[in-house]
């Protein structure tokens, strides 16, 4: 039986959300399938080691299908049930998998048409992705898990600990955490038939070094190469408009160029990098707060890097980013002559600004740092990730406390922010 698009049957819910927030890893194979809703205080119903809840048909015809919630059981093959209780399998949430290291393989029925933002996330074990034959959407080659004929790829199976990947120039996408966690990963090789690099694609993937982008590419997303602690060199292309939060957050930056088509850089995108300055481009419109010039701490709060400077044309975005109190910057702005390129450090007269400008705001160090919880640290702990995202992209705006200086001791910290701190003792966190 084909079913016509489902929404989610009940009221909605809050984790489910996430996949609106986070751009969804995966559409469905043609017209008559729709992504479903996800929706709060979803009513969920245990079948064996899998929970799952329905999905109401969207014509109307009170045809109902099930989407796996979440897998409980602790095999290491896993074969994926086309049903349950009697209902159609049609859809993979969000966490259906995440940290399920004893999988090492696993196989999708033919009636799996979609899949959630994190399904697979962490599942550092598996080795191979299998697809049931007639399935209209996903295939695997090679035990990797694609969708589209082939041009998306969706998942990689990263216990297989891969250290070099090319993408076949037949691939137009990779999904949503198809290579998170994966701490082999040494290079990445992209075509110029890139077009689409998912949420947290690469997230965790600690042995990167360095990453060239495809001239194809138009957009960076979220938490894309977030946590990719040793990653110290990105070329990204001209043809970049937008760079998604956190995307470069707790990476081993020490300069990055902005491209001139940028008109969006996101919130803390470039959060706890080695940057000492960056240049703003002309085109930048928006950038979101504590993007640059935030260090992180033990604690994993974040602290202003008070001798940040940032190198801007006049009246642009750049220069009210440096002077938002509301949010604490005060970093150092020099403007750029519009008659010469932007260049950071270009010419004594910059340098003369930039010291100026610092000394003028050495007295701003003494009277207190503002903290917030970093939004994306570790796609590793996916939950804590996702939640913060979503808050993130709803609007709701977190606010930095204030705090004596960038070496006071945490519990004093706390004492001033009404909150004790979350201690960072080296584990995920979810």
């Amino acid at each position: 039986m084909k079913l016509h698009g489902f929404l989610r049957a009940g009221t909605l819910c809050a984790a489910a959300m996430l996949t609106a927030c986070l751009a969804p890893a995966a559409v469905y194979a043609d017209d008559d399938y729709t992504l479903p809703n996800q929706q709060n205080d979803v009513e969920t119903f245990t079948s064996g080691d899998y929970v799952y809840s329905l999905l109401g048909s969207a014509d109307g015809s009170g045809e109902k299908a099930a989407c796996i919630e979440r897998y409980t059981g602790s095999e290491a093959e896993v074969k994926i049930p086309s049903e349950l209780d009697g209902y159609e399998v049609v859809q993979l949430g969000d966490y259906a998998f995440v940290s399920a290291y004893t999988v090492t393989e696993v196989t999708l029925p033919a009636s799996v048409l979609g899949l959630g933002t994190f399904t697979f996330a962490e599942c550092t074990n598996i080795l191979k992705y299998n697809v049931e034959a007639g399935n209209p959407y996903f295939e695997s080659r090679d035990g990797v898990l694609y969708a589209n004929g082939g041009t998306a790829l969706m998942r990689y199976p990263v216990g297989t600990h891969p250290t070099d990947i090319k993408f076949e120039d037949t691939v137009t996408s990779i999904g949503n955490a198809a290579f998170t966690c994966c701490k082999s990963l040494k290079s990445v090789t992209f075509p110029e038939s890139i077009v689409y690099i998912g949420n947290s694609a690469f997230a965790d993937c600690t042995s990167l070094t360095e990453i060239v982008l495809p001239d194809s590419l138009t957009e960076i997303s979220p938490f894309s190469f977030n946590n990719c602690s040793n990653l110290a060199k990105v070329t990204i292309p001209d043809t970049v408009t937008s760079i998604g939060n956190a995307a470069f957050t707790n990476t081993a930056l020490t300069e990055i160029t902005i491209p001139s088509a940028c008109t969006e850089i996101g919130q803390q995108a470039f959060a706890g990098t080695n940057l000492k300055e960056v240049t703003i481009p002309k085109s930048v419109t928006n950038i979101g707060y504590s993007a640059f010039g935030w260090r992180v701490n033990a604690y994993n709060e974040m602290t202003r890097i008070d001798d940040f400077v940032i190198y801007g044309y006049a009246g642009t975005i750049a220069e009210s980013y440096c002077t938002d109190e509301e949010n604490k910057n005060n970093f150092t702005f020099v403007a750029l002559d519009e008659d010469k390129p932007a260049e950071s450090g270009s010419s004594d007269e910059s340098s003369d600004s930039a010291d100026s400008k610092a000394e003028a705001q050495s007295d701003d160090k003494e009277e207190g740092f503002g903290l917030v919880r970093i939004i994306g640290l570790s796609c590793c702990g996916v939950l804590l990730i996702a939640i913060a995202a979503a808050a993130i992209l709803s609007g709701k705006k977190n606010r930095k406390q204030d705090s004596k200086t960038d070496n006071e001791k945490p519990n004093k910290s706390a004492e001033q922010s009404g909150k004790q701190p979350e201690k960072e003792d080296g584990s995920d966190e979810t």
